[in-house]
């Protein structure tokens, strides 16, 4: 889990580099393999898809947002973040196969290693990922749904409401610090390589922060996007709220944006705002004078 949050903050990083390294690159344009012969190197694909139709591929064929077809070979990895793979009969796969936001299929007569299990996760959807299903996208909304209530009722809407004025009167600093909230977070991810025994304790203190700024940020988020569609009362701002991030992050390639408008903008909020403890102050009650000489 830490490698693969570490991958998707580095994502363009990465991609260069792998091209550097001889490997091939593509962004939402589809590779196709025809053969003859072997591709050398790995194959990414940003946003698309990799067919492999004949011929194959040396290294590891990976796709962010689409999905890997085998009916040839491929000497690495197959992994598909946000879709599906499918390895043909008389295909051959040498290494793993991988699928989240989609199943991994296998027809009889495939080729695979011997007692190699394939890893799947289809009711996780990847936000941006070309196929929508509808487990994933009832698992946003209900994770969404879940999070912004248990804030709502900790914090109480006072509270949310700061945070979601942190978003609209200061959005230029919110988003500047969550972007660099990101940037540390995956800084001390990676870091804790290091620490040997006390690894896994010092990568759930991390996630574990980075959860709580994430939750109380997002109540945030949800009430302001509710505010500027539908602004009748905090419960009706809050439902349409996470109404539309679950909608929006359904969308094809937009949903990718979303999703890391959504990240940056609750951590910038819920760090700006002090948990929802600065600012959100009920208005104070004008004094009324009385006259009693008409």
């Amino acid at each position: 889990m830490k490698h693969f949050l570490l991958a998707s903050l580095l994502l363009l990083v990465a991609a260069d580099a792998n091209a550097q390294e001889g490997g091939r690159v593509s962004y939402f344009r589809t590779i196709i393999v025809q053969g003859p012969g072997t591709v050398p190197g790995d194959l990414t694909c940003i946003f698309c898809s990799v067919v492999v139709a004949r011929g194959g591929v040396g290294g590891n064929v990976v796709t962010i947002g689409g999905d890997i077809d085998i009916s040839g070979s491929v000497g690495g990895d197959a992994v598909a973040v946000g879709g599906m793979v499918r390895v043909r009969t008389g295909a051959r796969a040498d290494g793993e196969l991988f699928a989240m936001g989609g199943p991994v299929e296998t027809e009889p007569g495939a080729h695979t290693p011997d007692g190699a299990e394939a890893k799947s996760y289809p009711w996780i959807h990847v936000p941006g990922q070309r196929h929508i299903g509808l487990r994933g996208g009832l698992v946003i909304l209900g994770l969404y749904s879940i999070i912004v209530s248990l804030v709502t009722l900790v914090l109480r809407p006072r509270r949310v409401q700061a945070i979601e004025e942190a978003i609209t009167d200061h959005p230029f600093w919110v988003g500047l610090i969550g972007l660099v909230l990101c940037i540390v977070f995956g800084v001390l991810l990676d870091s804790t390589d290091r620490l040997g025994r006390w690894e896994d304790a010092a990568d759930l203190s991390v996630l574990g922060v980075a959860g709580i700024l994430f939750a109380v940020g997002t109540a945030g988020v949800a009430q302001a996007i509710g505010e500027l569609t539908l602004p009748r009362s905090n419960l009706t701002s809050l439902t349409t709220g996470i109404s539309a991030l679950a909608v929006l992050q359904l969308i094809p390639v937009l949903g990718a944006v979303v999703a890391l408008f959504v990240l940056v903008s609750a951590l910038g909020a819920a760090v700006w705002s002090g948990l929802g403890f600065r600012g959100g102050a009920p208005p104070k009650p004008r004094a009324t004078e009385m006259n009693l000489f008409p």
